[in-house]
């Protein structure tokens, strides 16, 4: 049986997985690869290019079903394949700060209210870009406000995590 932690932040659960050891194949429209653990696909994907390829092949989109936003680990959103966009920002996050790119969880909510969205911010070569649920959108931007505006315009928007 799998053990859960469980930290309640607002409206925000968080499941921090202690690992299920459950892997995938690619499901993807290429080739198969080989099936990756997580371990292996942090190791393996170590650019941008490369860790974009790894999740938009392990990871798809799917939305919360219950009504308050749940966050996933980064292992548990790759060994499970499914996630939505805070749970594809976290994994990108997670694979990119493992071979040093400074790199954000960013939720932005249009101003007028409504459902938001969670992108995974880049600091690279003295700007910024962006993944989307696991596509990497270059778009050169100098502030994170900047990044905010391409997703809605006006709006307000926070980072999660460290």
């Amino acid at each position: 049986m799998k053990k859960y932690n469980v930290l309640i932040i607002g409206t925000i659960v968080l499941f921090l997985s202690t690992g299920c050891g459950r892997t995938y194949r690619n499901t993807g429209s290429g080739p198969a690869s080989p099936v990756m653990t997580y371990d292996e696909a942090l190791e393996r994907s170590n650019t941008i290019q490369k860790i974009q390829d790894c999740i938009v092949d392990k990871v798809k989109y799917t939305s919360d079903t219950l009504p308050e936003h749940i966050n996933q680990a980064a292992r548990y959103t790759y060994d499970r394949g499914l996630g939505d966009c805070e749970d594809f920002a976290i994994l990108a996050k997670a694979m990119l700060t493992r071979h040093g790119y400074d790199a954000y969880v960013m939720f932005i909510f249009p101003s007028g209210g409504g459902g938001g969205h969670a992108i995974c911010v880049i600091d690279h070569d003295g700007y910024y870009t962006y993944l989307t649920n696991g596509r990497h959108v270059p778009a050169k931007r100098y502030s994170f406000e900047e990044v905010a505006n391409i997703i809605y315009r006006p709006n307000y928007y926070y980072f999660w995590g460290d």
